[in-house]
């Protein structure tokens, strides 16, 4: 099935949590998009036929009310509207609201144990918080119409629970999609790489195996392996509104700014790798 490009608006860098498996890298050198600008970048996407639009961090949910009059101007643009959130500080009166306007949440798991995620992020109270936060979310998202999209980022750490994290989570709400990622360190956690990568073969046997005991408990199973990851097409926005791609987790820039006169071409139905390098080549970026 093809599916719309997708689109990732970095809506801001700033993040409590700190944690230590994070993949981005943070330069606070330039100011985000102010609300209206934002409005107005959404605007000019909507133009160029844009069908979805993810909106992540840092941490989105740290902008309060701003966040959420966001995604009510996006979803009223009638463009899919995902938000890509930790759960921080989320509750169950806030993610009835969201019902209304979110069609899609994508939120982490990464352990079964509220210790492990205490020595995750480098703040404690948080974490203890987030963890139960995350548990009533997948509980209270089964009174939503939310597709509810957990991702589980297999390392060293957590290899061995594995398992036990599908049955938590098929236990609480099998009615998610269950994406398992293999760790792949950049950036300014680059040094974690000794720490968290996987060996050879690891990451195919766990999947193997969660194929195995997991086959058709879930609504939909993913794995991307750290190959996938490191090639898997995909443009983001940043918070500032300059459009790059993500190409090998490299953000490099295309030379558009949203907000600054720039002529997008359209976007277009992207199926597979050589559809992402023609758009590209077609938008004048080079093969990436």
């Amino acid at each position: 099935m093809p599916s719309f490009l997708s689109i990732v608006y970095q809506i801001t860098q700033e993040c409590p949590l700190d944690c230590e498996i994070c993949l981005r890298k943070y330069t606070f050198r330039e100011k985000p998009i102010n609300p209206e600008g934002r409005r107005n970048m959404v605007d000019i996407l909507k133009a160029r036929k844009l069908g979805r639009l993810n909106v992540t961090g840092g941490e989105p949910t740290i902008l309060g009310d701003e966040l959420h009059k966001f995604l009510i101007y996006v979803h009223n643009k009638q463009i899919h509207t995902c938000l890509t959130t930790t759960g921080f500080r989320l509750n169950r009166e806030k993610l009835m609201q969201m019902d209304g306007y979110v069609d899609q949440m994508m939120i982490s798991f990464h352990s079964v144990e509220p210790s492990d995620w205490q020595a995750m992020y480098s703040h404690r109270r948080f974490a203890t918080e987030l963890y139960e936060t995350v548990m009533n979310i997948l509980e209270w998202c089964k009174d939503t119409s939310i597709i509810m999209e957990v991702n589980t980022v297999v390392h060293r750490k957590n290899i061995g629970q594995i398992t036990d994290i599908g049955w938590k989570l098929q236990q609480i709400n099998p009615n998610i999609i269950w994406r398992l990622d293999e760790y792949y360190g950049m950036g300014l956690k680059e040094h974690k790489r000794n720490d968290f990568e996987l060996g050879c073969g690891e990451f195919e046997s766990i999947s193997n195996e969660i194929t195995g005991k997991f086959d058709r408990l879930f609504r939909d199973i993913h794995f991307t392996s750290l190959d996938q990851r490191k090639t898997s097409p995909g443009f983001l926005i940043t918070h500032k509104g300059e459009l790059v791609t993500t190409f090998d987790f490299r953000h490099t820039s295309t030379g558009f700014h949203l907000l600054r006169g720039a002529q997008l071409p359209e976007f277009k139905m992207l199926r597979d790798w050589s559809e992402y390098k023609k758009v590209c080549r077609d938008w004048g970026w080079g093969d990436l």
